[in-house]
C-alpha cells in the first residue's frame, strides 16, 4: 500500500523538477544571448504586479520572455517603430541596488519596464541608435 502512493508522488516530484530545471536553463539562456537585458514588465495602470523575465533587443524590435514560462518565443513583442520611452525614474530596491522604471508607450498602449542602470544604459543606446525610416528624406 505505501508503495502504491510512493510511485505518484516520486513521479510527481520528477516532474517537477524537469519543469523547474528547464525553466532555470532557458533564463539563463535567454539571459546569455547577445542584446539581452534582465528586466520586469508590467501595464502602466494601477495595481498592477512585475513580472520578471528577459528583454532581447533586435534590429527591428524589442522581445520580452517572461521568466516562468516555457515557451520558447516571446511573450510580448514590440516593434522599433511603434515604440516610444515616455519617461523614467529611479527607485532603490530593498537591496539598495539603484533601478530605473521606464515608462514606454507601442500602438497606444502604455506599460513599464523595471531594470537596473545598466540595463537602462543598453536600451537607451539601442532606442537612440535607430536607422531612418524608410520614409525619411536625408540630406
Amino acid at each position: 500500500m505505501v508503495g502504491d502512493i510512493l510511485i505518484p508522488v516520486g513521479t510527481v516530484a520528477g516532474v517537477a523538477f524537469v519543469v523547474a530545471l528547464a525553466t532555470v536553463l532557458r533564463f539563463r539562456w535567454l539571459a546569455r544571448r547577445p542584446g539581452s537585458l534582465i528586466a520586469s514588465w508590467r501595464p502602466a495602470r494601477e495595481g498592477a504586479k512585475w513580472r520578471l523575465g528577459i528583454l532581447r533587443t533586435q534590429s527591428q524590435r524589442v522581445d520580452w520572455y517572461g521568466a516562468r514560462y516555457l515557451i520558447p518565443f516571446a511573450s510580448r513583442r514590440w516593434p522599433r517603430g511603434d515604440l516610444e520611452i515616455l519617461s523614467r525614474r529611479k527607485q532603490r530596491s530593498s537591496g539598495g541596488e539603484e533601478l530605473v522604471i521606464v515608462v514606454l508607450v507601442c500602438a497606444g498602449r502604455k506599460f513599464e519596464l523595471l531594470m537596473s542602470q545598466r540595463a537602462y544604459a543598453g536600451l537607451a543606446s539601442w532606442y537612440e541608435s535607430a536607422p531612418p525610416q524608410a520614409t525619411a528624406v536625408v540630406y
